[in-house]
């Protein structure tokens, strides 16, 4: 059961594709809650509850060719 308590979900926002440089925005709609629905409502039962995240702003900044070896180095895990 949901209450007035955040969740967080931590997710990669996509592992196959590097954004360019830039400064963005980033909101999350799911349709994966659900209420029950009225019972004079048709339907089954269940009434899907868009769920809007918090605006998030973050900026991208170009690799440099240092870190980028680093990275291929250690697998991205932190040394030190």
């Amino acid at each position: 059961m949901l209450d007035q308590t955040p969740y967080l979900v931590n997710l990669e926002l996509n592992e196959w594709h590097s954004l360019p440089p830039g400064n963005y925005t980033l909101r999350v709609v799911s349709h994966r809650i659900g209420v029950a629905a009225a019972a004079n409502e048709p339907g089954s039962g269940m009434k899907s509850v868009p769920m809007t995240s918090n605006t998030v702003q973050f900026q991208v900044i170009a690799a440099r060719p240092e870190w980028q070896a680093e990275q291929l180095v250690t697998g991205g895990v932190r040394v030190g």
